[in-house]
């Protein structure tokens, strides 16, 4: 208890201090510059470190390099920034900001040490000895309240450090104790005593649940983040990463805080070296993060916890995945259709919704494969022409051309090899080398059309100088156009004519069973087949030339630029869908021939598309911050930023999941999940973070274990709940006694008693919170069932005046004066102090197979109060967790203060 009194005292006296002699001064984080340039100005303002001057006082055994004595340090760990010219109260204590590396002291455990490299290169050791971190208030004096103070043996949370001393002096004044421990004053009786003592605890405990309540429908402000959390968000900047863990342990927290660490430059470890091309992506003006989330309801539940963190919450930077999914579609990657672009209409229905996640990415990399075949079938073929071709010049003794085919012909063997040696790699690596490695072969393409038609004019000047009447036959077939040059002769026009006639005559020469099809002039046609047959060199010039034909023809598809193979993929997609095997269901027939697309493809298409892009610019850099020409890959570079955030992951899809992976910048960009498996309420949702590797290989993953939701009371449940339903143990790291309201249960038939009932729980809970209405949450089974909770409560609660409101698909967020009613599918992510499940037994029978992973999911959403209530008996399957529940009031924690 001495110990406890001494932080205690010293907290606020370092509070006092700063109250009565802070004027304002320089900010010694970021210079002004770098400031303005993250656009950190809300952050770091004198303002804000005004109204909350620090937020952890820890105590710490610290010994700078070079040096063999430990000497004993304090800091003052603030979140919005350092006063240079302001000195602490206590000797020697320093002040630090939380989000720079000497920061980390605040998330340490006691006895748990750090190293850290300060900005003049100086390497010192710390051990933390003890710490309290503390939410600080300002009325007539400032307080701390949600007070934690660590020490190596124990945690005692204090509500509040100012009434904490009160209470100690009022009890100094019960009764005057000499030196020698007599008794020299009794100024109250036995039964006083015990009344005084009694009033105590009640108060004591009325005060610990009011100093945590949930107020508000928004995200739990959790200023100091443990070791656990501190060592997620101090990633190195570039990280791909997972964060997990059970129901309330911090997990969209720590993402923001990650988000905030990695755009404050400040935040850095001094030996983290950046290059400087990636400094300009991480720091410089402009949108530099996403944040997806799977619903408009958690969309706007972090709007408040990113605002704490001096970040943005518009549409710029936190985004909804299938806005942004059709944005990409019909913007950037033209697949959907809008005007005279795109190929695809979009199918609001998941059509790949039965195919678990893993094979919906097989698909994807078959869809690339197949792509890689047709330009690998496309090489084959050429090397084939080649080879023709190189024997037929030999044959003609052309050593020149010969020889020139022959290097193309080496270059062919090559990449039929390399194709065939791709088998199984990286898809989307093997389609982009192969475009850009046969780009050398655009010459030989472009000499081939050159030589043909050259060897097609001549011939078809030596079938006019044998036929001289035919010319004038031929022309009165030709129609005149209006706009013909008068340059262009009769007799050019005529010869036009047999050429055309000679190629397709030497097109089908070269392909088996083809015939000859030209909309030529009949003349034109018939004097070409009856010089071929009385000419065998005329034959043989034909065949060149419709070797030639076909060897452009080859290469044009080899030898397709970057803006042609991205522009290709949706006719390759809707080619590729005909015959793989996952489409042939009845329900594809219909989509296939009017050309639509389900969500769900185009997730496929957009993840497949956004990695050839990130492909396709890993092999060629420069383009990265120079202009491309290529129209897809710039649009796309506008959509990248230096952060990528998902949260709640585990409802998107593995391909959804991809596709954002593949928004992060190719150069350097940092991913971060988080989500909790046992928490995925979508059936299309990853069921495994392994899994994630399919898309990432990068992804490593990091476990909380630490609640901070919900009390011991109900973590005991969930934990019991979680064993029943999983088959394995739930851990958590609890650090804080349980002296809290067990959960209750009400069983009756009667709906207006059960009415009642809920009226008068809440009613206790407006009172425990001095006549405070916090957040109160009604769960239902279905959508259905909100009106009829709303009717039950209406009245019964009208007579406490408090307002109840229905929330239709969650879409209603506000402050905690209503108690709102919601079905449990609309329920993740929030956070509440109070969550009544209004019959349970009929959640059972609405969804017999998921009641416990909704409750488990509801019960997670309560801060301190739960309860159920239910018209027949327990649900079976929560049987495990029916001795949790009492069948009693929450009136011993109304205070008997009077």
């Amino acid at each position: 208890m001495d110990r406890t009194i001494e932080r205690a005292k010293q907290v606020l006296g370092e509070l006092d201090h700063f109250g009565q002699s802070y004027k304002g001064s320089s900010y010694t984080g970021a210079t002004s510059d770098a400031v303005a340039r993250v656009s950190y100005a809300a952050f770091t303002s004198e303002r804000e470190l005004a109204n909350e001057p620090f937020i952890v006082l820890a105590r710490a055994w610290r010994k700078d390099e070079g040096t063999a004595d430990w000497i004993e340090q304090v800091y003052l760990v603030s979140r919005h920034g350092a006063p240079s010219s302001f000195k602490p109260v206590t000797d020697g204590a320093k002040y630090c900001t939380r989000n720079s590396p000497l920061g980390r002291i605040g998330s340490l455990d006691v006895e748990e040490e750090l190293s850290v490299r300060l900005p003049d290169r100086r390497l010192v050791h710390l051990e933390l000895i003890e710490k309290v971190t503390f939410r600080p208030v300002r009325k007539e004096r400032w307080d701390a309240i949600e007070s934690r103070v660590h020490f190596a043996d124990r945690m005692e949370f204090v509500g509040s450090l100012r009434q904490f001393l009160a209470d100690l002096a009022e009890d100094a004044e019960i009764e005057i104790v000499a030196d020698d421990g007599s008794v020299l004053l009794g100024i109250i009786d036995e039964a006083e005593r015990v009344r005084r003592a009694e009033r105590k605890q009640s108060r004591t405990r009325q005060r610990r649940l009011q100093a945590r309540a949930v107020d508000m429908l928004a995200l739990r402000d959790q200023p100091v983040l443990d070791s656990h959390q501190d060592l997620f968000c101090r990633l190195p900047i570039d990280a791909h990463a997972i964060v997990t863990g059970a129901p309330g342990t911090g997990k969209t927290t720590t993402l923001i805080k990650r988000l905030a660490m990695a755009l404050d430059p400040e935040s850095r470890p001094v030996d983290e070296e950046i290059p400087e091309r990636r400094k300009a992506i991480y720091y410089d003006s402009g949108p530099r993060w996403y944040l997806f989330s799977p619903s408009e309801l958690l969309r706007r539940y972090v709007n408040e916890a990113l605002g704490k963190e001096g970040l943005p919450s518009d549409n710029t930077y936190v985004r909804m995945w299938d806005s942004e999914r059709a944005n990409l579609g019909r913007d950037a990657l033209r697949i959907l259709k809008t005007g005279s672009t795109g190929l695809f209409k979009l199918e609001r229905r998941r059509t790949l919704g039965q195919i678990s996640g893993p094979e919906q990415v097989k698909i994807a990399k078959r869809f690339s494969d197949y792509m890689g075949g047709e330009i690998g079938s496309a090489v084959r073929e050429a090397r084939d022409l080649v080879r023709k071709l190189v024997d037929t010049y030999a044959d003609h003794a052309d050593p020149e051309k010969s020889n020139a085919l022959s290097s193309s012909l080496k270059h062919l063997d090559r990449a039929v090899r390399r194709q065939s040696a791709g088998e199984g790699s990286e898809s989307e690596r093997d389609v982009v080398s192969a475009v850009r490695d046969l780009r050398e072969l655009r010459p030989i393409a472009r000499e081939a059309r050159t030589k043909a038609r050259s060897m097609l004019q001549r011939l078809a000047n030596e079938i006019l100088a044998s036929s001289p009447a035919a010319v004038n036959q031929i022309l009165s077939e030709i129609q005149i156009r209006e706009d013909t040059p008068p340059s262009v002769g009769p007799e050019l026009q005529a010869r036009d004519a047999v050429a055309r006639a000679a190629r397709s005559q030497a097109l089908a020469s070269v392909r088996p069973g083809a015939k000859a099809k030209s909309a030529a002039p009949s003349t034109a046609r018939d004097l070409v087949r009856d010089y071929a047959e009385r000419s065998v060199d005329a034959q043989g010039r034909m065949r060149t030339a419709g070797m030639l034909l076909e060897l452009r023809s080859s290469l044009d598809l080899l030898t397709m630029d970057f803006d042609s193979l991205l522009k290709s993929i949706p006719a390759h997609y809707a080619a590729f869908r005909g015959g793989d095997a996952a489409y042939q269901t009845a329900g594809f027939a219909k989509l296939i021939d009017d050309v639509k697309l389900g969500e769900d493809e185009l997730d496929l298409l957009v993840h497949v598309m956004l990695r050839l892009v990130r492909e396709i610019l890993r092999v060629e850099p420069e383009w990265l911050v120079g202009d491309s020409k290529v129209e897809i890959i710039e649009r796309v570079k506008g959509w990248y930023r230096a952060h990528v955030a998902i949260d709640e992951a585990t409802d998107f899809s593995l391909l959804q999941v991809g596709a954002m992976i593949s928004l992060a910048h190719p150069d350097g960009g940092s991913v971060m999940l988080a989500g909790d498996l046992m928490q995925r309420i979508t059936g299309h949702g990853i069921t495994d973070w392994a899994h994630c590797n399919l898309v990432s290989p990068e992804m490593a993953t990091h476990e909380l274990k630490r609640p901070y939701r919900h009390s011991p009371v109900l973590q005991s449940v969930a934990a019991k709940l979680y064993a029943s339903g999983a088959g394995k143990e739930l851990e958590w790291i609890v650090d804080e006694a349980g002296d809290d309201p067990r959960p209750l249960r009400f069983t009756s038939t009667d709906r207006e008693a059960t009415g009642r009932w809920i009226a008068d729980r809440i009613s206790e809970i407006y009172r425990i919170h001095q006549r405070r209405m916090v957040s109160v949450a009604v769960f239902v089974a279905e959508e259905s069932h909100i009106q009829e909770a709303r009717e039950l409560l209406e009245d019964p609660l009208s007579e406490q005046s408090i307002d109840v409101e229905e929330c239709p698909l969650g879409r209603i967020l506000g402050d905690g004066s209503r108690v709102r009613i919601f079905s449990v599918q609309s329920i993740k992510g929030l956070e509440f102090e109070a969550v009544f499940f209004l019959d349970i037994d009929r959640l059972a029978n609405v969804n017999p197979d998921l009641v416990d992973k909704y409750l488990y999911v509801g019960l997670t959403r309560a801060g301190r109060f739960l309860a159920v209530t239910s018209e027949g008996e327990f649900p079976e399957k929560l049987k495990p967790i029916l001795d949790e529940f009492d069948e009693g009031t929450w009136e011993s924690f109304v205070s008997l203060d009077k």
